[in-house]
């Protein structure tokens, strides 16, 4: 069980991933979904169908820098395993990163924790499907199995780490 409960003081990036909630993989949100990817340096759409891919870790991203604090800059979920201090059980608002396909694949997924379910660990993030394969990527909550967890990582909140 997390030992911190849902402060949007403390975890004011929650605040700014919730306002983003159901934001999607759509014509209509397109710049929005830019503006994710701006975050990483990282303009990723298909040429053929203008849908972007892998746009997780940028909205993690681009989460953290609206409140100042840096985060991995990367397009790689796997990559925030390398950034801010890492947590051996999950504050809600932490930074959570997942397997997907393969344990030890590149293939992953990161987003911010909100707690257990059973089995499930849940998550609020970018480009997730909600539960619904046939929906394009959004920024919704999601579940996941909890063996599918790689880390928990909490900013490292000090002067030369914020923007």
């Amino acid at each position: 069980m997390s030992s911190r409960e849902p402060d949007l003081e403390a975890c004011p990036w929650m605040k700014t991933a919730l306002g983003e909630w159901g934001i999607s993989d759509v014509a209509a949100y397109k710049k929005r979904i830019q503006a994710y990817l701006r975050s990483v340096d990282d303009p990723l759409a298909d040429p053929v169908t203008g849908l972007t891919t892998k746009w997780c870790a940028a909205f993690v991203q681009w989460c953290l820098e609206r409140n100042r604090i840096r985060g991995q800059r990367s397009e790689h979920a796997r990559d925030w395993l390398k950034w801010g201090v890492p947590l051996a059980h999950p504050e809600w608002g932490c930074v959570t990163i997942l397997w997907r396909l393969q344990r030890h694949g590149d293939e992953g997924h990161v987003a911010f924790f909100t707690g257990f379910w059973g089995d499930q660990v849940g998550v609020l993030g970018g480009n997730q499907r909600g539960g619904h394969a046939s929906w394009p990527g959004q920024v919704c909550f999601g579940t996941w199995p909890r063996d599918h967890v790689l880390g928990y990582r909490w900013p490292w909140i000090e002067a030369e780490q914020t923007l």
